[in-house]
Formats: C-alpha cells, sequence, structure tokens
C-alpha cells in the first residue's frame, strides 16, 4: 500500500507542475505602447483579428500604436503581461514614459490594465494549453478621471467612438432600525 501510495504522489505532483508549465507556457512577447500625448480614457487592444495588420517588432517588443480613436486591430497573436509592458506618451515625436501601478498611481500615468481571453485545455496529456487572449485594456489619465470614467472597456464594440457605460444599479434605502420595545 505504502508503494501505491508513493507512486501516486509522484505522479500527482509531476501532474500538477505539467499544468503550471502548460499554463505558464504561452506566446508572451512584451509590448510598447505609443499613445497621443494628453489622451484620457480607456484604450483596447484587439488580437487575433483576420485581416488586420500584424505588429511590429522592434527591440524584442511588439510596439502598439495608439490612434486618436483609443482603438487597436491586430492579426497578431500575443498574452502579454501588463507588467513588463511598456507605455509611453507621444507628443511631436518625444517620448515620454507612463507610469503603471496598482492601486492607481497619482498624476497622469496608466491607472488599469487588464488582458481577457481563454484558456482552451490540451487535447492530450503531452500537449500544452493554449491562452488566447481576445484583447487588452488600459486606462490613461488621472486617477480622479479613472474612478469617474464609468465605462466598461471589456463591452467596447468595434466602431463605437468609446466603450458604454456601466449600467447603473439601483440604490435601495438602508432599512432602519425599528425602535426596540422598552420593558417595564
Amino acid at each position: 500500500m505504502v508503494g501505491l501510495f508513493d507512486k501516486r504522489s509522484v505522479l500527482g505532483g509531476a501532474l500538477a507542475i505539467l499544468c503550471m508549465e502548460a499554463i505558464a507556457c504561452r506566446h508572451s512577447t512584451p509590448e510598447r505602447w505609443i499613445i497621443p500625448a494628453g489622451y484620457v480614457g480607456w484604450l483596447r487592444l484587439d488580437y487575433s483579428v483576420e485581416g488586420a495588420p500584424p505588429l511590429p517588432l522592434e527591440g524584442g517588443r511588439y510596439v502598439v500604436r495608439v490612434p486618436l480613436s483609443g482603438r487597436v486591430a491586430t492579426s497578431t497573436v500575443n498574452d502579454p503581461s501588463v507588467d513588463n509592458n511598456e507605455y509611453y506618451a507621444q507628443d511631436s515625436g518625444a517620448l515620454r514614459k507612463l507610469y503603471f501601478g496598482w492601486p492607481p498611481v497619482p498624476g497622469y500615468a496608466v491607472q488599469n490594465a487588464y488582458g481577457q481571453g481563454k484558456v482552451s485545455a490540451p487535447a492530450h496529456v503531452t500537449e500544452r494549453a493554449r491562452v488566447n487572449i481576445e484583447f487588452e485594456c488600459l486606462f490613461v489619465g488621472t486617477r480622479s478621471e479613472f474612478s469617474t470614467n464609468g465605462r466598461n472597456c471589456s463591452a467596447w464594440r468595434s466602431g463605437d467612438p468609446e466603450p458604454p457605460k456601466f449600467p447603473k444599479r439601483p440604490v435601495l434605502p438602508r432599512p432602519t432600525a425599528s425602535p426596540k420595545p422598552t420593558s417595564r
């Protein structure tokens, strides 16, 4: 019985490492985002768009040149870590580094960034899982502009000038405490 338990532990550990490796091994090339100076709001990059141009590769990074519309579509497949990306504001050809951090950082900066996609399970245990990132969103502006924006980048449809507002949720009045009966 002890031998069987040991084999199961080794097999279970090997499978756990294989699963972690499959998720971690993804097509991940860092990006350099070039954003128009003074842009405030959400930016969105859609990946794997048929017929869209690929992102240029410079110095080991994909270069994402964002137009004033805030939307970019590319045929490139990528799953970058937002922590490894670089963000710059471009004004008259000069680049100024924008900082990104969580919680949101003070001043004009990248206040939020995230990607959304799916992990496809491997067909066989020896194959790797694939991460298929669909899009990446980031918010550029001040902390105050970010907290009052109220727009949903994930729901931003191609062709729309900006993301839609989040739906408002009704605010219900707080229940009032009824006075407790006094005992005499």
